[in-house]
């Protein structure tokens, strides 16, 4: 990826993962926001200007499908969707989500989708 660096905005309820996700992503000289909050994921879009979001599916409060119904009425910002369960799949992708990852992923998984989503 050429030009400036490139924000990624990692929404997940599980702040251990959040930690490793922020320094795999920082190695890999990406400026990386994180909230364990989907509420938060409009405010942080619109003030911050993320180049991408990965959004965990599955959170309390406000899930991953609530996040990208809210993002698509303001945004067409790139999300990687990420569960746990299969079966999520379709109505993530359905919902506006551009990728679905299952979890446990691999991080190289990640990335890969990450650097073909940006370069669209």
């Amino acid at each position: 990826m050429s030009g400036s660096v490139k924000k990624i905005l990692i929404v997940d309820d599980n702040p251990a993962l959040l930690k490793v996700l922020k320094s795999e992503f920082k190695i890999k000289s990406y400026d990386v926001l994180t909230t364990q909050y989907g509420s938060e994921v409009i405010g942080l879009v619109e003030s911050e200007r993320p180049d991408i979001v990965l959004l965990d599916l599955m959170m309390p409060v406000m899930d991953g499908f609530e996040v990208l119904d809210k993002l698509r009425l303001v945004s067409r910002i790139p999300v990687i969707a990420i569960s746990a369960n299969q079966e999520l799949k379709e109505e993530a992708l359905k919902c506006g989500a551009d990728v679905f990852i299952l979890k446990p992923f691999d991080l190289d998984e990640v990335l890969e989708s990450i650097v073909e989503l940006l370069e669209h």
